[in-house]
């Protein structure tokens, strides 16, 4: 279990599940932060326990940001066939130990702290700054929560859980021992000379005759062989088919525009009193003061070092986002901070409002009305799920078309890799597993289940996901075979050029690089032979590699000083390379690099040091898991998708 936990924790998907509290600060910034689990199930530990939903919720926050992130379409079948599903039973095993031992300790995030985070979010205001309990049921409802109450608790135990990870990674230091040998290798510094072919290098290409051409069509046969291809037929369609079927009326968007006035105004303008401070403390010691029922200026009367400003802002003049943030989130008479900005410490109480001035109706009209018809489009699609899928359990493909309005489209013949025979990709092939497993293996008139996907489309100027809902029929088998010579004749001779290319190119860069062997000079062979000999500005480091080709890289600082080969380039060209010297790095240049090799290592050391505090939690907290259940569970995942 610590040897999956440690790979675990080097995966980057590590970051998102372990690092809590940095997730839920991000509140702040209007993105997910959590990803807290409760209930009962197959994994339990002291009071702890685990159920399938919190399995699924986990995996189901990582299916989405890892399509958000990667712009992909990976599905919860593909993520559990990829081992993230074992992974979260894993981490499941790892946060229940862990709680139960903080538990056991007395460690605990506080209520207080739970409520106050959440209060001062700004996705849980409303457009008066005031906190919207609705909004706050609506967020715990996406994530998979019963009820408000059920989804801080999950916030809480994120929380404790990261209250541990931060207590056992404090204080870690990078002792030298280890720092040294990684900067040394790093910073090595390695001067080469590289000659690569130009235009002029080859000879011009030989004109081969019939009988040769024939020679190289029978050496090399299976160069011509033509793969098997099929037909298929494509039946998809998308809420964008639904945009003219919304019914968006006048009242309606006149409905919306009122609901949304704040959103279609200028910058309101707000009046502020603003306190600064060279020290935190100060600042609390105002907010203190102001709750317990001081009025502000008393309070920074009787707080020493804190400086009051009063100013008349829009968000525009607030440099710091942050601290702009907050000025046009709380609501009026509300005092807040402290909040650092560089150097000093600051708190805000807002004195009054005066909101922006609204745009006419009629301009934002349109705009509003698209939006209504996009969303209402959206609604459609998903009421169509159900008679889709009844549809597809028994109409054809042409049937179902005629019933919802979208055409059926054919493709050429393709390969398993979605390209016809002119090398053109067609790009309506599904990415789910089991739907091209049917179009690639099965047999003609086979028909897929229903697949749920997502295409790229524009809203507004910007790229977005749109959800698609297809089926896919193969239509036609077309079995692979081998043309005739006569009829790839004009490929043959492209072919035979191409290979008689590579092997006169390795043939000269191999020449010159035997002759600088022999004692020549690499300039001079490389000029007789035509080529051209590119020397770096200066050295060359590890460190600094990542803008050179990859394949010459690894010849770069592979050899030894005085070295000659023959190198081919990530697109199979060969080079001459020279390995001139190889020196200890520049101390400069060490200490550039030092922090980052020790931010590495770090890593690390936070990592074992965690493996190792987990194994020490085992020894005293004893995890139980119902392999059954778990198992269960994984099955259900690979059969088909949630």
């Amino acid at each position: 279990m610590l040897t999956g936990m440690r790979s675990f924790a080097r995966s980057k998907w590590a970051v998102v599940l372990l690092v809590l509290l940095a997730a839920a600060l991000v509140f702040t910034m209007g993105n997910d932060p959590f990803s807290g689990v409760t209930g009962g199930g197959f994994v339990r530990a002291g009071d702890r326990s685990y159920a399938v939903r919190d399995a699924n919720r986990i995996l189901d926050d990582y299916v989405n940001r890892t399509n958000q992130e990667n712009g992909g379409k990976l599905t919860r079948q593909e993520a559990a066939a990829q081992g993230v599903a074992n992974q979260v039973v894993m981490l499941l095993q790892q946060q229940a130990a862990a709680l139960a031992y903080a538990d056991k300790i007395g460690v605990r995030a506080s209520p207080s702290a739970i409520a106050d985070m959440l209060a001062n979010a700004p996705r849980f205001k409303d457009a008066l700054g005031r906190a919207d309990s609705r909004a706050l049921a609506a967020f715990a409802q996406e994530q998979g929560y019963n009820d408000i109450e059920e989804f801080q608790a999950g916030f809480q135990d994120d929380l404790t859980n990261n209250y541990l990870i931060m207590a056992v990674q404090a204080g870690l230091k990078v002792p030298s021992i280890l720092t040294d040998p990684f900067v040394a290798f790093q910073s090595e510094q390695r001067t080469v000379a590289v000659a690569r072919l130009t235009e002029q290098t080859l000879p011009a290409d030989p004109k081969p005759t019939e009988e040769e051409l024939k020679a190289f069509y029978d050496e090399k046969t299976s160069l011509f062989e033509r793969p098997e291809r099929r037909r298929i037929s494509v039946l998809s369609y998308s809420q964008d088919d639904y945009l003219d079927r919304a019914d968006i009326t006048d009242e309606k968007v006149r409905e919306e525009y009122e609901r949304r006035i704040r959103e279609f105004s200028s910058p309101e303008t707000r009046v502020v009193e603003q306190f600064v401070a060279a020290e935190r403390k100060p600042v609390q010691d105002v907010v203190d003061l102001v709750k317990q029922g001081k009025s502000l200026v008393d309070a920074v009367a009787a707080t020493e070092g804190v400086q009051l400003t009063e100013l008349t802002v829009e968000p525009s003049d607030v440099a710091d986002e942050g601290l702009s943030n907050i000025m046009f989130g709380i609501p009026p008479g509300e005092t807040y901070g402290p909040v650092q900005v560089k150097d000093s410490w600051h708190g805000v109480s807002v004195k009054s409002v005066k909101p922006g001035v609204p745009t006419p109706f009629e301009q934002v009209a349109d705009k509003i009305r698209n939006e209504l018809q996009r969303s209402g489009a959206q609604q459609l699609f998903r009421q169509s799920e159900n008679d889709f899928y009844d549809m597809a359990g028994g109409l054809s493909l042409e049937e179902i078309a005629e019933q919802i309005g979208v055409p059926v489209i054919q493709t050429a013949p393709i390969d398993a890799t979605g390209r016809a025979q002119d090398g053109m990709r067609t790009t309506i092939l599904p990415r789910d597993r089991d739907a091209l497993t049917i179009l690639f293996t099965g047999k003609a008139g086979d028909v897929t289940d229903v697949v749920e996907a997502e295409k790229d489309g524009f809203v507004d100027g910007e790229q977005v996901k749109i959800p698609t809902r297809s089926v896919y029929r193969l239509d036609e088998v077309v079995a692979a075979y081998t043309p005739a010579f006569e009829d790839v004749q004009d490929e043959v001779r492209e072919r035979y050029l191409v290979d008689w290319r590579q092997k006169e190119a390795a043939r000269i860069a191999n020449e010159v690089a035997d002759a600088v062997r022999a004692g020549g000079d690499l300039d001079a062979a490389a000029k007789s032979a035509k080529m051209v000999v590119l020397r770096p500005p200066r050295a060359l480091t590890r460190a600094e590699s990542s803008g050179l080709d990859p394949s010459l890289a690894a010849g770069i600082f592979s050899g030894a000083a005085g070295d000659i080969s023959v190198v081919n380039d990530s697109n199979g060209v060969p080079a001459v390379l020279q390995i001139i010297a190889v020196e200890p790095g520049d101390p400069a240049f060490q200490s550039q690099v030092r922090p980052q090799m020790e931010r590495q290592l770090r890593q690390l050391l936070g990592e074992s040091a965690l493996e190792a505090f987990q194994q020490g939690i085992q020894k005293d907290i004893k995890v139980r898991t119902n392999e059954a259940a778990v198992s269960r569970y994984l099955e259900s995942l690979t059969a088909t998708d949630q």
